[in-house]
């Protein structure tokens, strides 16, 4: 079987797409699946870029190329292939017993259902974002436009069983719920002798306001007027607010910015933790989510994803208030203060549901539905 993969971005972009890639296409290829990677030369404004992803599709003997964009709306994120990038697409896409994109911008639906359109092969769309983000121009565009292009696409993949639902009630068929995954192999919880003495609080992420960065820093600063430095806040990433996490460091002791991290020292910061916190505004399934849980983390955050087990908390209303969030972080530290039994009990807990994520169980069920697929035409 042969699988077209194309990105809207470049997998030089460090993020959730590229990390997926990184994690489940050499996977797919050991199953003697013969795959294509094409993306875009977008790299989504990213100030870090990274060789990480390709260097492994690289190692594994999977063919990687990068396809040149229409620059003038970038801005807007309008981000057309260029004729001769598509005229490659195409080209392969007829050889292809599927292709598969996600997370497509304005500009590059239209083109890929053409070319769908135009040679008949199933195509299947991932939805590795939230649908819609909480800004204003997306959402609209999205509502107006996308949703209705998207549903020509032969097959939907989405994360989460809110996003299949979403689609099933927009008159969309074929949508099929396969969840991020995580190498629990690489993912390990800390022992305690390498746990931060202070609790520690961890985010590890796109430093911006969807995020949460803003009501995370807000809060690590009430938090040390009336606790000190008995609870820590630790930042990792890059993005808008970078500045802002750097000055809070500088001005409340309880504040550190570890910088842009990934490889050994990301998977040090999860073993140094106790708490991960995200109060994200809008997301699909973040794979750091199910990174803290694999490393034994109790979790924080502002929906459960249909993952994240009871006994953590997930609550909506941190995402938008300060004062929710506080006292979540409160009550997870008051937990590991009094009852520190109860409080990895819950942690083992978050690491024994994190390995039915494993990315060997996520690719089977990734494999069984391209098959399904590809018998479409």
């Amino acid at each position: 079987m042969e699988i077209m993969f194309i990105f809207p971005t470049s997998l030089r972009t460090f993020g959730g797409v590229s990390n997926w890639a990184k994690e489940i296409l050499p996977r797919l290829h050991e199953k003697e699946i013969d795959i294509r990677v094409f993306a875009s030369s977008f790299t989504d404004f990213s100030p870090n870029l990274t060789n990480e992803t390709i260097e492994t599709l690289s190692k594994e003997g999977i063919f990687y190329k990068e396809l040149p964009i229409i620059e003038t709306l970038k801005k807007f994120y309008i981000v057309p292939f260029k004729g001769n990038s598509l005229l490659k697409i195409k080209t392969f896409a007829k050889k292809a017993d599927v292709v598969y994109t996600q997370n497509i911008f304005l500009g590059q639906d239209v083109q890929l259902l053409k070319i769908k359109k135009d040679i008949e092969r199933p195509f299947i769309i991932g939805y590795h974002t939230h649908i819609y983000n909480g800004k204003i121009l997306h959402d609209l565009i999205t509502k107006l436009w996308l949703l209705r292009r998207w549903k020509s696409f032969s097959a939907h993949h989405v994360l989460t069983l809110e996003q299949q639902k979403f689609l099933l009630s927009h008159g969309y068929k074929n949508v099929r719920c396969i969840p991020n995954g995580v190498n629990t192999r690489q993912y390990l919880p800390g022992k305690m002798s390498e746990k931060n003495e202070n609790y520690a609080v961890l985010f590890i992420g796109k430093l911006c306001n969807l995020k949460g960065v803003d009501i995370i820093l807000e809060c690590a600063k009430d938090i040390y007027k009336k606790y000190g430095n008995e609870i820590k806040f630790v930042f990792a990433g890059d993005g808008p607010l970078k500045n802002k996490v750097i000055e809070y460091s500088k001005r409340y002791s309880n504040i550190e910015y570890k910088g842009f991290v990934y490889g050994k020292n990301k998977l040090e910061l999860y073993k140094t933790a106790h708490t991960f916190v995200l109060p994200s505004k809008a997301e699909g399934l973040p794979l750091v989510i199910l990174e803290a849980m694999a490393s034994g983390l109790y979790v924080i955050s502002s929906s459960d994803y249909g993952i994240i087990p009871s006994g953590n908390i997930v609550d909506d209303k941190i995402k938008t208030k300060k004062y929710y969030l506080y006292q979540a972080i409160i009550k997870s530290y008051s937990l590991w203060e009094s009852s520190e039994f109860k409080f990895n009990k819950i942690c083992k807990n978050n690491r024994t549901v994190a390995e039915e994520f494993d990315w060997d169980n996520i690719v089977k069920k990734f494999v069984s539905f391209l098959k399904e697929v590809s018998l479409w035409y």
